[in-house]
């Protein structure tokens, strides 16, 4: 995370509470039953939009590596050229494994960074629908109900 990023969670934050405090607001004058249902729509619509901010702060896993303990290479009893041939190459070997090692570990960091964006993005993608959904969906089953008493009184 970035190291602003506190400022962007309270900003997103601060948001969302001017949202709340728009809907309460703006319903103080209605009667309870209507009051209650609108600042509930208010609520949720900014609960969706700190839910949409979510995949903004996602963890992120950086790659550092600094080895400080590797295969030891004793040089003690380097000879004869052979030796220091097999020696180099013991040395080579070592190297093209620790590049080969540092490679996959990059690899696996990638695939789990985006594996973690793709978790928060469907987390957070779920919450944004299931908020809309009862923020907008509460007017039709009220419009039904009020409807269904309309009818009886006719």
């Amino acid at each position: 995370m970035n190291e602003n990023s506190i400022y962007w969670i309270l900003g997103v934050q601060a948001i969302a509470a001017v949202i709340l405090l728009a809907g309460y607001i703006t319903s103080r004058n209605l009667p309870e039953k209507s009051k209650k249902n609108r600042v509930q729509k208010f609520a949720l619509v900014a609960l969706s939009l700190i839910a949409f901010s979510f995949p903004i702060f996602s963890p992120y896993i950086s790659f550092y590596s600094q080895t400080s303990y590797l295969d030891e290479l004793k040089a003690e009893n380097l000879n004869s050229i052979e030796e220091i041939s097999k020696f180099e190459k013991e040395q080579t070997k070592n190297i093209e494994r620790l590049k080969s090692e540092v490679n996959n570990l990059r690899e696996d960091l990638y695939q789990l960074n985006r594996y973690n964006r793709f978790v928060i993005q469907m987390f957070s993608t779920g919450i944004i629908v299931a908020c809309l959904l009862l923020a907008f969906g509460k007017k039709e089953k009220m419009t039904g109900e009020s409807q269904s008493d309309q009818t009886s009184k006719l």
